[in-house]
């Protein structure tokens, strides 16, 4: 069974930022799992791209685990590229995902962790592609929750309505629930019992 692990902001030890997934996705290689990264090659945190593919994925072996390098838009703020960069990576992801699938040809545990709904996507829309497949949502962030308290978005509005009604989606179609802390877990048994 090999894990494909969705997280558009994961990155390398040689770029720094957040390893938790490279890190998750090495100790699985440990135990005999093929595990794939599909993550970003523009970096959230630097505002610049760490890998030169412009137009098409690279994919690198990096300590066992395989990691895919999607071409990402540029941006500089929290405006409307960042937006297409998100979608962009989504569609990516998709396909990318779905070319792992049909070389493997197996059952795979599908990882949508969520920096932003949009990388739920991928993980959901292949788990749909054979009945045997897992779909696992990794809560490393508490979307919308995350951008009500940070003052980005209210209760009231459309994009915070949509975003919910998306999250609620995934999380009722979704095999298994990974949260970082009790706190998450605690509200989201409350938010999605």
């Amino acid at each position: 069974m090999d894990f494909l692990i969705f997280r558009q902001y994961a990155s390398i030890p040689s770029v720094g930022g957040s390893l938790r997934h490279f890190n998750i996705c090495k100790d699985l290689t440990v135990r005999g799992f093929t595990t794939w990264l599909i993550i970003s090659s523009f970096n959230h945190g630097k505002k610049c791209r760490v890998r030169n593919n412009i137009f098409l994925p690279k994919i690198e072996s990096i300590d066992g685990v395989n990691v895919v390098w999607l071409p990402s838009l540029a941006y500089r703020s929290n405006g409307f590229f960042r937006l297409l960069n998100i979608l962009h990576y989504s569609f990516g992801a998709c396909l990318a995902g779905l070319y792992i699938a049909l070389i493997k040809n197996r059952s795979l545990v599908l990882v949508g962790s969520v920096a932003h709904v949009f990388s739920l996507f991928p993980a959901f829309l292949l788990s749909l592609f054979r009945k045997s497949n897992i779909f696992v949502i990794d809560f490393g962030e508490l979307w919308p929750e995350v951008l009500i308290l940070n003052g980005t978005i209210s209760e009231n509005s459309v994009v915070y309505k949509i975003i919910k009604s998306l999250m609620e989606f995934f999380s009722n179609r979704s095999d298994l629930i990974l949260a970082t802390s009790n706190d998450a877990t605690n509200i989201l048994c409350q938010k999605y019992p």
